[in-house]
This record gives C-alpha cells, sequence and structure tokens, in this order.
C-alpha cells in the first residue's frame, strides 16, 4: 500500500515533470500517470527510471536525486556532502545543453529546494546501452568525433553560463606536480620509482600544457558516461553525468575516451577521428605530429592527476591509473606516425572504469 509520503512525492514528480515538459515544448502539457523502477546503474546520485504518461504518449525518464546526502554508499566514501557538483549538474543542462545540443538528454525538468532536501532533475532516458561495455572500436571513434564536435561548437554556447563554470587556472598543471611530489610517501617503492620519472618528465611538459586550446569540457568523458541510443542514426552518441563540467584543456576530454587497454594505433585512430572533426567544423589545420605530442604531455598530466586524487589509498584505482601511467611513458619512447586509418572493427573495450 503506498503511504502518504510516497503519494506525495509522486504528485510533486508530476507537478515538476509538467511544468517542464510545458516550458520544453511551449505548450501545457499534462501528467496522467507516473511508474517508477528501480535504477542501478548509477555510481553516486540515486536514481530512478520512470514511466510518464504526458497528455497521450508515454515518456521513458531519468529521474536524479542530486542531494548529496542521498548518495550511494561508496561515492559517500570518497565525495564531502556539498551542493557544488549538483549545482553544477543542473547549471549545465538547464543553460548550456538545453534542447539537448548535440544529442544530450532533454531536461524534462527540475526541482531545486535545499531547504526541503530536494534537489530533482527529470532528463530525457536515452538507453541502457553504456559505451563502456561495448567492444567495438567503431563506437569509441565516433565518440572521439562527437567530441571534436562538442569542443567547436561549444565556443557558440552561451558565454554567460559557460564562464561561471570552474576554471583550470594557470597554475593547476604546477599544483599536480607539487602535491603528488608531497605525496610520494603514500605509494609503494615500485609505484614510486614510476611516479619520480614521471614527474621529471610531466616538468618539462607544464609550460606547454598551459598553451593547449582550453574551454568547456566534460571533464570525465568515460565511457560509462557515454550512452549509445538505440536509433542507427548519426546521432547515437548522448553524453551524460556533468556534474563536473568544467574550463580546462579540451584534450582532456579525448585523453578520457581513449585511456584503457587500447593498442597504440587503436589509440591514434581515436585522436585523428578527433582531430579530422575539429578541423572539418572550425575550418582550422591541426599539425598531427604537434598534435600526437600534446595529447601525451595531457594523458600524463591526466594519469598523475588522478593518482594524486587516489593517493589516500583505493588501491584498484591507483593500479589502474598506474597501469595508465606506464603506457603513457612508453608512448613517449614512439615517434607520432602519419595520419593512421579509423579502424572500425571490434576491440577490447576500454578501460572505461578509470576516473
Amino acid at each position: 500500500m503506498t503511504g502518504r509520503g510516497d503519494a506525495s512525492r509522486a504528485a510533486l514528480m508530476k507537478e515538476t515533470l509538467a511544468e517542464g515538459l510545458s516550458e520544453l515544448r511551449g505548450r501545457t502539457v499534462r501528467i496522467h500517470e507516473l511508474r517508477c523502477e528501480a535504477f542501478d546503474g548509477s555510481s553516486s546520485f540515486a536514481a530512478e527510471r520512470l514511466h510518464v504518461k504526458a497528455d497521450d504518449e508515454w515518456l521513458e525518464v531519468f529521474f536524479k536525486d542530486l542531494n548529496p546526502m542521498h548518495q550511494l554508499a561508496d561515492a559517500k566514501l570518497i565525495r564531502q556532502p556539498e551542493l557544488e557538483r549538483s549545482r553544477r549538474e543542473l547549471h549545465v543542462y538547464r543553460s548550456i545543453l538545453r534542447g539537448g545540443r548535440l544529442g544530450t538528454p532533454l531536461l524534462y525538468g527540475s526541482r531545486w529546494e535545499p531547504q526541503c532536501g530536494r534537489l530533482w532533475l527529470f532528463l530525457e532516458y536515452a538507453g541502457p546501452k553504456r559505451l563502456s561495455r561495448l567492444g567495438d572500436l567503431g563506437l569509441w571513434i565516433e565518440a572521439s568525433r562527437w567530441a571534436g564536435r562538442f569542443h567547436v561548437a561549444s565556443r557558440e554556447f552561451p558565454k554567460d553560463a559557460v564562464d561561471v563554470l570552474p576554471q583550470h587556472d594557470p597554475e593547476t598543471y604546477s599544483r599536480c606536480a607539487s602535491e603528488l611530489h608531497d605525496r610520494l610517501g603514500r605509494f609503494s617503492m615500485e609505484h614510486r620509482r614510476t611516479l619520480e620519472s614521471a614527474l621529471s618528465r610531466y616538468e618539462d611538459e607544464i609550460p606547454s600544457l598551459r598553451e593547449l586550446p582550453h574551454g568547456l569540457i566534460h571533464n570525465e568523458f568515460f565511457g560509462k558516461n557515454v550512452i549509445i541510443r538505440n536509433e542507427e542514426t548519426s546521432g547515437r552518441i548522448s553524453v551524460i553525468d556533468w556534474e563536473t563540467a568544467r574550463i580546462g584543456a579540451h584534450y582532456l576530454d579525448l585523453t578520457s575516451i581513449s585511456a584503457g587497454r587500447w593498442t597504440g594505433e587503436q589509440r591514434a585512430a581515436m585522436w585523428r577521428a578527433y582531430a579530422d572533426q575539429v578541423e572539418r567544423d572550425s575550418g582550422e589545420s591541426i599539425d598531427w605530429r604537434d598534435f600526437c605530442n600534446a595529447m601525451r604531455a595531457v594523458a600524463l598530466y591526466q594519469s598523475l592527476s588522478w593518482l594524486n586524487w587516489w593517493s589516500s589509498g583505493d588501491d584498484v584505482h591507483i593500479n589502474r591509473w598506474m597501469k595508465e601511467l606506464r603506457t603513457v611513458l612508453e608512448a613517449y619512447g614512439q615517434r607520432p606516425a602519419g595520419k593512421v586509418p579509423q579502424a572500425t572493427g571490434p576491440a577490447l573495450p576500454g578501460t572505461a572504469v578509470l576516473e
């Protein structure tokens, strides 16, 4: 039997969705029915999948509870119970990605009432197929192209909305090195030797990192945050979880999607797809050799940054990022090849759990 609290919550959900869908469609929308089911695919915030009858059609809706006090148990172990991430994600959907820019989920409604503990986000449900579970290299290449389109298109996004996001200031890259130096004692002797070698090389890369193209980035563009829509169209890529979006080096998104269990040739195919897309959409020319050198520098920074984050003692994540760091260091000994053909065959999926 449904309790009064559940009925009240459902009624408020219907009201919120009616308001949001009416605004989205430019006409009055009535919600006639709402059914909730558990959603166990989230790694941080509590979530549900909703089946909603709006006027004469059924919609599938993804409901995300942005209240940090309602985060899943594992997330509470590593995150502070503050509102910054929640506020940022709502801002991105409301003010930057409105209308489902580049296939991102449509915003169906939201409610921001911190005093009542109601921090709700209602999004279009893009489907269950996460890229992290798929081994088709062609889809990962498609996601890399998406990142290129997004970075070029973001130049035209509302400046006042984008500029309020956190930024990687010029000292971000130096702080990464100094903080990790201070925390070397937290790592095993074997890991420490690798880190010392990496930090020595990284110090030389800091000036060039500051000169790379910066702008709006997803900032955790891993396979687990990419949904492959069921429709066999060119717009199959739908990117979710924007709670860490910020202003940073564009190439960080590309290093994220291409990290993991890929061969050097497979990574290069993703990089080539991104570079080609940026050239096509912006009309600018990218020097392939310089681009590969920049990507290695960004990948080095990213590995060190995440190792810094996990240095409190999460051995699983430390081992994963140490493996990625060794791959990056090995790549420094390889000369960039010419244009790499865009492979489309199957391959092992990347280690999308890197984060």
